[in-house]
């Protein structure tokens, strides 16, 4: 029983021993500033043009399928009762952020009468 256990204790000393050689990192391939110039400048979604499906597709048949497809979509309909439904529930667990009121009110009148001799 004990020539067992010393092996069993030198075994799991021996694998923590490792001969493999130490990990250095390599460098990363990554630029230490971001690039400039004019086509890396941010732009503002005001500068953008505004196009729409009418400004690309002209013809006034296609326009009205396109309209067709897009009142009789249910799977955009369930995409936007989804939406409506997050917007919801982000109110809700927004609301918990903000401080509450509470108020009460409370009134009794007693009418003892001749009792007391009033």
């Amino acid at each position: 029983m004990m020539r067992k256990m010393i092996l069993g204790v030198s075994l799991a000393a021996l694998s923590a021993c490792s001969m493999a050689p130490k990990y250095v990192r390599p460098e990363l391939p990554v630029p230490q500033g971001w690039p400039t110039g004019d086509a890396y400048l941010r732009r503002s979604e005001a500068s953008l043009p505004s196009v729409t499906y009418r400004d690309v597709f002209r013809d006034p048949r296609l326009q009205t399928i396109i309209a067709q497809a897009l009142v009789n979509n249910r799977d955009l309909r369930i995409a936007a009762a989804n939406i409506e439904s997050a917007r919801a529930q982000y109110r809700i667990q927004r609301a918990e952020l903000l401080p509450e009121v509470a108020a009460s009110a409370d009134f009794q009148r007693r009418d003892f009468g001749e009792q007391f001799g009033t």
